[in-house]
């Protein structure tokens, strides 16, 4: 589960998008403001299993990273059929007060905030080179839509 901003949404009102980290960023999306390491970015349209709840999020990887038991290298790009390296996990945290007046206590918390998020597709996906940051269309996907 992911930290709560609430004092910082409360002040801003709801960010543009979120980082992997589940912050709220309040700038458009750039691949500068992920991680210094970064090698790849993806910025994804996710939504909460619970509620539905849809969020902008970005996820960056370096180029060679290693998962219990996976290990994954730049050969191991996103695809319609597999998402692994770039799946972001848990939604930003959010609370269901936000879209059901009256919720008080524990009620508010929505319980997607502890499951994994749904991927529905890969808005902008971005490779680090020697001249900068390239934007990669091939990569740029649409899952399908899950019940």
């Amino acid at each position: 589960m992911l930290p709560e901003y609430a004092d910082i949404v409360a002040r801003l009102g709801p960010p543009v998008w979120w980082d992997y980290h589940g912050v709220p960023r309040y700038k458009s999306f750039h691949p500068e403001m992920c991680g210094v390491y970064a090698r790849f970015v993806a910025y994804l349209e996710i939504g909460c299993q619970s509620c539905r709840t849809r969020f902008m999020v970005a996820i960056d990887r370096t180029e060679a990273m290693v998962w219990p038991e996976i290990a994954y290298t730049v050969d191991h790009l996103p695809t319609k059929d597999d998402i692994r390296w770039f799946h972001y996990g848990h939604p930003p945290r959010h609370n269901l007060s936000d879209y059901q007046h009256g919720a008080k206590g524990w009620e508010k918390h929505c319980s997607g905030t502890t499951m994994n998020c749904l991927t529905h597709r890969i808005v902008e996906f971005w490779r680090r080179t020697n001249e900068g940051w390239k934007r990669d269309f091939q990569y740029e996907i649409t899952y399908p839509e899950i019940e």
